[in-house]
């Protein structure tokens, strides 16, 4: 502030001083040449200083022009350089249930979406893979397959896909139906519980995926496996192996060749020595395969949770 209050304050007192020495010089006798001189030049060294605040004080308002003095610009402040902006994560894809999508080479169909995850499935059968490869009772906890699926089949993925690939809590039902041929009566164990990052749809699944028709629940009652069911609804039929339903269609696959191929389950059959599957016409069998069966046309259909966002 004082840039523009001596420019002021200075003059006023130069004139004052001039004055106030004049008047006194007047009453005594007539000023002297020498004595204008001084006068003169006392002005003008006020009238200097003057210029000088002057010149200063406008220069601390406008830094960007030049010192009268030094020549030398003076810099206007400039502000920081704004930051990169982080850029933002590329959108998770739409995937809805029925979707086919590509992951690791394969084709899988998507059966469940829950937030960021995807329960898909296997689009083709992988034939030639058996269930258990001795014949003997096993449970889906101590199969080949799963050692197959979580091994071999797993490690066949790249790191980056491996580590979309969750660990899921596999539960592993008795099988729902008894049946009273060949003296087995009781529901097949499913065997413990499991942890896998691979595994394969049981009975249950499939149904809740593929179409509930309700004949997996009325063929828990083994009177209601009859003929007199498959008279009354010829789409709608119960039998002492298994059922099929107007959803039959809808659980047909084909293996590579493009070949309807039957699929396994991880669900028991009525013995232990066999295993639940989808057959080629897309009926649901509770028996008739043993876990050593396979071909061409039939084998396995691997399904995982898999993460999206990865």
């Amino acid at each position: 502030m004082w840039f523009f209050i001596m420019p002021i304050v200075l003059p006023m007192i130069s004139n004052l001083i001039i004055w106030v020495d004049a008047g006194q010089r007047s009453t005594r006798q007539k000023p002297t040449k020498q004595g204008l001189i001084i006068r003169v030049i006392i002005s003008l060294v006020y009238a200097g200083i003057t210029i000088v605040f002057l010149v200063l004080a406008y220069n601390s308002q406008n830094p960007e022009t030049e010192n009268v003095y030094t020549s030398e610009r003076t810099p206007r402040p400039t502000s920081s350089p704004a930051p990169e902006p982080t850029p933002s994560p590329a959108p998770t894809p739409a995937i809805y249930i029925g979707d086919i999508i590509r992951f690791g080479g394969r084709d899988w169909l998507v059966l469940e979406v829950q937030g960021n995850y995807a329960k898909i499935l296997h689009e083709t059968v992988i034939v030639n893979e058996p269930f258990h490869h001795t014949r003997e009772e096993v449970t889906w906890a101590a199969s080949s397959s799963r050692v197959w699926l979580n091994g071999e089949f797993f490690n066949s993925f790249s790191a980056a896909d491996r580590a979309r690939i969750r660990e899921t809590y596999v539960v592993n039902s008795d099988n729902p139906w008894t049946s009273s041929q060949w003296a087995y009566r009781i529901n097949a164990p499913g065997g413990a519980n499991t942890t896998d990052r691979i595994f394969l749809l049981s009975i249950e699944e499939v149904v809740r995926y593929f179409g509930n028709s309700g004949m997996l629940e009325r063929g828990r009652t083994e009177i209601n496996r009859d003929v007199n069911v498959r008279l009354r609804w010829p789409e709608h039929a119960l039998y002492y192996w298994g059922m099929r339903d107007q959803f039959n269609t809808a659980r047909i696959a084909d293996n590579d060749a493009g070949e309807a191929s039957w699929w396994r389950l991880r669900s028991p059959g009525f013995r232990q020595t066999t295993a639940a599957v989808v057959d080629t016409a897309g009926e649901i069998t509770m028996f008739r395969r043993l876990v050593t069966d396979s071909s061409d046309r039939g084998g396995l259909r691997p399904a995982l949770w898999l993460n999206l966002e990865s």
